[in-house]
């Protein structure tokens, strides 16, 4: 029996905000908040019709550090993350189609990857 509450899939909403000039830094410096560190994703980022899948590693950088960016984590550790872009969200049937698509690849790829639903860290 599914436990209640839990999903198969995260969803979430998107929003893109183009900046068509000025500083996103300095405003966010102006608005009170300091940088922490800079990260960078290096890897790949496939596609098929509507379903990406992205995997990359996370390196980060220290703004007071003079050394080079550094691997987040384990050097072997690699973050698998597949979305698919759900154009009405707001459909029933299209969120189920979607969420239908990544369980089907959650299954296709068991065998080479735990590809589950992160919950704890998108909060």
């Amino acid at each position: 029996m599914p436990e209640f509450g839990v999903k198969d899939v995260v969803s979430r909403g998107v929003h893109h905000c183009p900046i068509r000039e000025g500083d996103i830094l300095a405003l966010a410096k102006e608005l009170g908040y300091t940088k922490g560190y800079e990260h960078q994703e290096r890897g790949h980022h496939l596609t098929r019709r509507n379903l990406k899948i992205a995997v990359y590693q996370v390196y980060a950088h220290p703004p007071s550090a003079a050394a080079e960016f550094v691997t987040v984590g384990r050097a072997d550790t690699w973050i698998v993350q597949a979305d698919i872009d759900v154009a009405q969200g707001n459909n029933p049937a299209e969120v189920q189609r979607a969420t239908q698509d990544l369980l089907r690849l959650q299954n296709d790829l068991s065998s080479y990857i735990d590809l589950r639903t992160v919950r704890d860290e998108l909060r």
